[in-house]
């Protein structure tokens, strides 16, 4: 990845933040155009119920992400 270009407050990463994000997903799973039926979290772990599924995985990230 190439380096972070600084201007100013902000921060640009060369090519957007797709780079980023690609980066940072690698090697996870995803799963499109699906309903949730349900969603609950705390401080360490993360469920979301998708009709008769269960995933469930650790939070990295800032809980105000989840709230959209």
């Amino acid at each position: 990845m190439t380096p972070m270009i600084m201007e100013g407050d902000d921060y640009f990463l060369p090519g957007g933040n797709g780079g980023l994000v690609h980066a940072l997903t690698k090697n996870v799973p995803s799963i499109f155009e699906k309903i949730i039926h349900a969603t609950s979290y705390n401080r360490n772990s993360l469920k979301v119920i998708n009709g008769g599924q269960l995933f469930e995985g650790d939070v990295t990230f800032p809980h105000f992400l989840l709230e959209f």
